[in-house]
Order: C-alpha cells, then sequence, then structure tokens
C-alpha cells in the first residue's frame, strides 16, 4: 500500500507541475504549486527525512504560498466569473470524493502497530532530534554566524526602506 501511495504522490506532483505550466491564471498555478510542493513534501516523508517535509510545509506552503495568493488576491481587480463554474465544481467534487476513498483505504489497511513497536525498541530519534542537537552542540559557532548575517541583512533592508521613503518625499 506504501507503494500506492508513493506513486500517486509522484503522479500529483507531476500533474500540478504540469497545471502550472499550463494554466493561463496566476492564482490557479499558485494553487497548483501548493499542490505541488505538499506532494513533494509527502516524498520527503517516504524518504524518511521528517525534517525537510516539515520545513517544506512551514516555510513553502505556510508562508511563501500565503504571501504570494495573498499578494496575487489584493493585485487582481478584475476577477471575472466563468461560464464553466458548475462543470468545475463536478470535476472538483468527484475528484475530491477519489481522494478521500483512496486515503481512507489507505489510513484503513496500514499497519501503525508495527511502527510503533519499533520505535520503542530501537529507541528511534527522528532526523529533526539529531539535527537539532548537532545545530547547539557541533555547529553552534556556524550557526550563530549565520543569524548575525541574517540580523545584518535585516537592518540593511530597513535602513534602505527609510532611505527610499526619505529621496521620495
Amino acid at each position: 500500500m506504501e507503494a500506492y501511495i508513493f506513486y500517486f504522490l509522484i503522479a500529483l506532483t507531476v500533474c500540478s507541475g504540469l497545471g502550472i505550466l499550463f494554466t493561463q491564471k496566476v492564482l490557479n498555478a499558485a494553487l497548483f504549486l501548493i499542490v505541488c510542493l505538499l506532494c513533494v513534501a509527502g516524498i520527503y516523508v517516504f524518504a524518511k527525512a521528517d525534517f525537510i517535509a516539515v520545513t517544506q510545509i512551514l516555510v513553502y506552503i505556510g508562508g511563501v504560498m500565503v504571501l504570494l495568493i495573498f499578494g496575487i488576491m489584493l493585485s487582481s481587480k478584475n476577477y471575472q466569473k466563468d461560464s464553466s463554474t458548475t462543470l468545475r465544481k463536478i470535476v472538483a467534487g468527484i475528484t475530491g470524493v477519489f481522494l478521500m476513498l483512496f486515503l481512507s483505504n489507505a489510513i484503513v489497511e496500514a499497519d501503525f502497530s508495527s511502527a510503533y513497536q519499533n520505535s520503542e525498541s530501537f529507541n528511534a530519534k527522528t532526523t529533526t532530534h539529531i539535527i537539532g542537537k548537532q545545530i547547539m552542540t557541533d555547529f553552534i559557532f556556524p550557526f550563530e554566524i549565520a543569524a548575525f548575517i541574517l540580523l545584518i541583512a535585516l537592518i540593511a533592508a530597513a535602513y534602505v526602506a527609510d532611505k527610499k521613503e526619505e529621496v521620495e518625499s
């Protein structure tokens, strides 16, 4: 069953990537990009890279895409209603029902007890725990340097933005 979900995520990633390429509307492209990034996060989960998957969801989907969609929604002034909205609603409903049935079947057939037993017996740590421990012990100096450089960049950006306002007025 895991292989079917993995191949489904790959197919959905490719289809949403093609949707980004071939759509005419910017908002639809942004929504396709959200689906694509979410599927890539799912593929990271299958690759046992949970830190990268969570980072993908938080940074790209949670931050960048929400900002992009707000920018698109606030900047577009002429939003026209299509005549084919009923057909799109029907297709979206059928797709949603199919996806719900597929994921429900995957959840019912999954064997979660073996994963729980394996994590207890091996005392397994997640990659997030390992990465966090390494950053705070072995790589603390580069981490602090990166934080300092980001702070300098933030101060410089505020200074440049303040300079532009003085020049314009």
